[in-house]
C-alpha cells in the first residue's frame, strides 16, 4: 500500500525552538524508529552563537552570518 506524503520543513527559532524540535525528533524515533525521514527537513535559526554550538548535530551544519550581513 502506497502512502502519499508531503515534504515538511520544521523551523526552530532560538533555544526554545531547538528544544521543541529535539522533543519532536525524540517522539519520531519512539514512534517510527527514526527521525531521519526523507520528507522531513529541519531548519534551526539562533542569533546566539553559544546556542547554535550546543545544538544537536542532527539539525545540520552551523553556518554563520557576519555582522555586515546581519
Amino acid at each position: 500500500m502506497d502512502i502519499a506524503v508531503n515534504p515538511v520543513l520544521v523551523i526552530a527559532l532560538g533555544g526554545t525552538g531547538r528544544n521543541v524540535v529535539n522533543r519532536f525528533r525524540r517522539r519520531l524515533r519512539q514512534r517510527v524508529g527514526t527521525d531521519k525521514l526523507p520528507f522531513v527537513q529541519y531548519l534551526y535559526v539562533d542569533t546566539h552563537t553559544a546556542n547554535a554550538e550546543a545544538s544537536d548535530p542532527g539539525l545540520g551544519v552551523p553556518i554563520g552570518i557576519t555582522p555586515a550581513e546581519g
